[in-house]
């Protein structure tokens, strides 16, 4: 009933359409009516996505958040394209294929909305301009680029006889060259030549006479650099020798060893005499 007419089944006469109350008369009395209006309203339904576009690799995934309104209803997921992008029940796309695919997500009225999707190929290598180098015995890191970053690797040696490699990782094992594969998966891979190199030693003398109760020392200069050196001497009744120093003991010739491994030494004769008086 409107402001100012009378409800037939009440008798009330509304005074003002306020939410506060006011007076009224019924039958030549007076009381009091709260009113309280209310709005009606009529939604249609609508569908919205979190993303309209958006890449993935392949093999990777992106998840597509729905919002429905009203809230909390059905949403059906297509791809027109799923050999390159499928899309799972719950708005998962993973991506197939290199190319494009469009995601559709739709309310059982027809309703629906679109989302673009890109899918990238991955790609792996190593961006070095020059082989990589190692000395047998040694190790080195190696480091691949991979789109998208840090996806996992699958390491291998072609020639494990020469290298071997563990989690990027290359040891060499003996002189030469070696190919190290790297692999995210599918046939995508990089490979990277690791030439392995061998030790030296060279001492700055390679012969020497010392006389008795005189000392000498040996100096070793190794490749790489700073290598760890094992001294020995074929006859300590001759010479011994420490980190290089030479001590006589007694008159004869014997040979000093430097050593970085058993492949690789250099040696000084070391003879020993009595001084001249």
């Amino acid at each position: 009933w409107k402001n100012g007419t009378q409800n037939p089944q009440c008798g009330f006469v509304l005074i003002s359409d306020s939410t506060t109350i006011r007076t009224a008369t019924y039958g030549g009395e007076y009381g009091t009516i709260d009113y309280r209006p209310y709005v009606v309203v009529n939604y249609s339904n609508a569908i919205t996505l979190d993303q309209t576009s958006t890449s993935v690799y392949e093999g990777n995934t992106v998840t597509l958040t729905a919002t429905t309104i009203p809230a909390g209803q059905a949403v059906t997921w297509e791809s027109d394209a799923p050999a390159i992008a499928s899309v799972s029940d719950t708005g998962v796309v993973t991506g197939q294929a290199q190319g494009n695919a469009t995601i559709t997500a739709k309310l059982a009225d027809g309703t629906s909305v679109n989302c673009e999707i890109e899918v990238l190929e991955k790609t792996i290598n190593f961006g070095y301009t020059a082989d990589v180098e190692v000395y047998k015995g040694e190790t080195v890191p190696l480091e691949p680029i991979t789109q998208p970053a840090g996806e996992p690797v699958t390491w291998s040696s072609l020639d494990p006889d020469i290298a071997t490699v563990s989690n990027g990782v290359v040891t060499g094992v003996s002189v030469g060259p070696a190919r190290i594969r790297a692999e995210l998966g599918s046939g995508i891979c990089a490979e990277c030549i690791v030439q392995v190199l061998s030790k030296s030693i060279t001492l700055n003398r390679t012969s020497l006479t010392v006389y008795k109760n005189y000392d000498a020392t040996l100096k070793a200069t190794t490749e790489p650099a700073d290598q760890a050196v094992r001294w020995e001497s074929d006859d300590e009744s001759v010479v011994t020798v420490e980190n290089g120093v030479l001590t006589t003991v007694g008159l004869g010739e014997t040979t000093v060893r430097a050593i970085v491994d058993e492949e690789t030494y250099a040696v000084c004769t070391v003879e020993v005499k009595m001084p001249v008086l």
